[in-house]
Order: structure tokens, then C-alpha cells, then sequence
């Protein structure tokens, strides 16, 4: 089966509606503007491990996804980091919303060159 990165744009990832989609659960969103990226329901079906019936369903508003298993499947199908939907975080999630450390003035001042 092929990978979400054979079948994804990168820039996908980070369009700002897509990341509220994400956070929300909103997988209706999701799977639409993946559709907008040329990737089918069914292409969508094997990267999540759901049945094609169900992402026609979800993209037709009829189901809402909230079940934390399939979440969590959808993350991984899609190689998401797991906090993006809002699931347990993952170093990659935080690494991604921390900025890189600074040094503390304290340090600054004793390792300075004298």
C-alpha cells in the first residue's frame, strides 16, 4: 500500500483550515480538502483502514467521527502526528509547538568571554 507521503502535498498539512479541521475532528473537512488535493475516497479508505461506505458517509455528513481509536488510526494511516487531532501529544507534536530554547540570561552571563 502506499504511503500518505506518495499520496500527499506536504502544503496539505499545513493550510490553516486543515490544521482547525484537525484539531476539531472535523474529519468531513479533512477528507474534503484532501478530495481538493486529487486524492479519492477510496485512496482515503486505504491510508485510514476505514471502508470506503464510511468515508462517503463522514464527507457526506452523516457520521461525525469521536471515537478516540479511530482518531488514532487516521493519524497514523495519514503519518499525522497524533496531537494534531488533538490526541495524546508525541515529541514531534510538541517539538513543533515549542520555539527552539534560549539561553537564560543566567547562562549567558556566566559563560560569557571574559
Amino acid at each position: 500500500m502506499a504511503s500518505a507521503d506518495d499520496m500527499t502535498e506536504p502544503s496539505m498539512w499545513r493550510r490553516t483550515d486543515m490544521r482547525r479541521a484537525l484539531a476539531r475532528h472535523d474529519l468531513k473537512t479533512v477528507f474534503r480538502l484532501m478530495q481538493r488535493y486529487g486524492i479519492s475516497q477510496r485512496q482515503i479508505a486505504a491510508l485510514t483502514g476505514l471502508a470506503q461506505s464510511d468515508v462517503s458517509i463522514i464527507l457526506c455528513g452523516r457520521r461525525k467521527v469521536i471515537a478516540y481509536a479511530v482518531l488514532e488510526r487516521v493519524a497514523e494511516g495519514l503519518e499525522l502526528p497524533r496531537g494534531w487531532l488533538g490526541l495524546a501529544y508525541d515529541d514531534q507534536t510538541l517539538a513543533l509547538q515549542q520555539p527552539p530554547p534560549q539561553a537564560s540570561m543566567h547562562a549567558m552571563l556566566i559563560n560569557r568571554p571574559r
